[in-house]
């Protein structure tokens, strides 16, 4: 069975082509407002993602752009108060045209390159540009998303799974273990699936979709940088290049907290399929039972053992 993660753990149709700077053309002014529908494919077309949002390509002032309509608080937050510190460290965000905290609006550019997960991962940069994000210097002004693993999601995760009383066990065990992700005081993206990276057309790696922007470990943000649920090479294999990034960290705290965050992104997934996207909840819950027999018992001799 092929594997809907072919971006990584959450690779859901997502917008593909963000990016932003900190710049405000002007903020009352409405002619700087107006994202004029193309007659071309691009302009028409309405994008999907993750979140809330409503994400459209347009033009602005007749360059390609990307307009989000009702972007989340932490997202909007983000490019107020975080993203001209982080920018100014080196990480590629997108350039923003117009932002409105009162209409929850975005007017961003729009990046024209598409990345692969096999393209992501060859980006010898890849592991500097998110050692900036989670070594960046605390401010706190802002929204932060609160990432945790509910009980609430773990029920819904159990009652669709489905698993045998041992797997799920299993996964229970990681929800028992989970406060180690979320207790690091560093920040994360939170969402660096390939599918919210790309690059401009001189080349630079951007990083967009910045609406699951907290704190925790950095471990979440590499977990869904693995193909699929990953195994101990693979896993393995991120944890070293990051590391020679953020050398601050130990080989086996990194590999038990990516094992914990795959467990824990299997709960998020399907709690954002079943709220928002349920069309496609039969193709990964159908990959998740055929998957998960053998990565789970796997994960839990990993974590148990994260260096052989």
């Amino acid at each position: 069975m092929s594997s809907p993660f072919a971006c990584g753990v959450m690779a859901l149709p997502l917008v593909a082509f963000l990016s932003v700077r900190f710049e405000f053309l002007s903020y009352r002014d409405n002619s700087y407002l107006t994202c004029k529908k193309s007659e071309n494919k691009m302009a028409s077309n309405l994008l999907t993602q993750m979140g809330s949002a409503t994400v459209r390509e347009c033009f602005f002032q007749q360059e390609p752009a990307i307009e989000k309509q009702n972007a989340s608080v932490v997202e909007l937050d983000f490019y107020q108060h975080h993203a001209p510190v982080l920018r100014a460290q080196g990480l590629g965000i997108p350039d923003v045209y117009f932002l409105s905290q009162q209409e929850r609006r975005l007017v961003i550019e729009f990046i024209p390159q598409y990345l692969t997960l096999e393209a992501l991962l060859a980006a010898t940069e890849l592991c500097e540009k998110l050692a900036i994000i989670h070594h960046s210097p605390p401010k706190p002004s802002g929204a932060f998303r609160q990432h945790s693993w509910s009980d609430e999601q773990t029920d819904l995760a159990l009652s669709m799974l489905q698993l045998p009383t041992d797997q799920e066990a299993v996964l229970l065990s990681f929800r028992t273990c989970s406060d180690e992700l979320f207790e690091p005081q560093q920040r994360v993206s939170g969402d660096t699936n390939a599918g919210n990276w790309g690059r401009r057309a001189k080349g630079d790696l951007v990083l967009f979709d910045w609406e699951r922007f907290g704190y925790g470990s950095p471990a979440i943000d590499l977990a869904p940088l693995i193909k699929g649920m990953g195994d101990p090479a693979s896993i393995n294999q991120m944890v070293e290049r990051y590391r020679q990034a953020a050398p601050q960290w130990s080989v086996p705290v990194l590999v038990r907290h990516v094992v914990v965050a795959k467990a824990w992104l299997i709960t998020e997934v399907l709690s954002i399929l079943h709220h928002r996207h349920p069309q496609l909840l039969p193709k990964y819950l159908s990959w998740y039972r055929a998957t998960l027999p053998g990565w789970l018992p796997m994960a839990q001799h990993l974590w148990a053992h994260p260096q052989g």
